[in-house]
């Protein structure tokens, strides 16, 4: 019975001194400082920007030597033009589906017939053009079909820094065939992700 006794204590005391060591917890403290932001990151050109397949609804100077139409390009910023890379397509109605990056030239008996390019004029804006350099005119097809790119800037001594072309060279870049963009950006065969 003694030790019945003498066990409970220890039990009611162990017990005890448990629960009177278990502290609650006191209300939270205020919110410290901000710290500092931290450096900006390279533009990266993850981001690129690319537009559906479209045709011209007309051509302006068709029938003379120089035609060309202009297209929005919501997505052409200052800074794509001072900093990025535009690059642009054309499936023309004699080429089948094969695609041409631009510049592109099409040839009939070894003389060019017509230089095809782009440009950007202003933000916001596309033009793209038609040269006949066989001395005739020229009336372009409104059938033709054109699609463009936008990689943004991020380019340091002429090579892009980040995303997928990162250590390219722009004229690299502007030399690869219209598959090998897709492939490097991941852009689909057809439609757009410009807003």
């Amino acid at each position: 019975m003694k030790k019945l006794i003498f066990l409970l204590t220890i039990v009611s005391v162990s017990t005890i001194l448990f629960t009177s060591c278990k502290s609650s917890a006191g209300p939270a403290g205020p919110v410290g400082p901000a710290g500092p932001a931290g450096p900006a990151g390279p533009t990266g050109t993850a981001n690129v920007i690319y537009s559906s397949w479209f045709a011209p609804s007309a051509w302006t100077g068709s029938g003379t030597q120089s035609s060309f139409f202009d297209r929005a390009a919501p997505g052409v910023t200052a800074a794509i033009r001072d900093n990025g890379v535009i690059l642009a397509y054309a499936m023309l109605i004699g080429d089948g589906t094969s695609v041409r990056p631009l510049p592109a030239t099409t040839l009939a008996g070894g003389v060019v017939l017509v230089a095809w390019n782009h440009f950007s004029t202003a933000v916001g804006s596309i033009r793209f053009t038609a040269i006949t350099e066989s001395g005739g005119t020229f009336v372009p097809a409104t059938t033709n079909q054109f699609r463009y790119v936008l990689i943004p800037g991020g380019v340091s001594g002429s090579r892009l820094t980040t995303g997928p072309a990162a250590g390219y060279t722009v004229e690299q870049v502007k030399t690869m065939s219209y598959d090998q963009i897709r492939e490097l950006f991941g852009i689909p065969e057809n439609g757009t992700n410009e807003k």
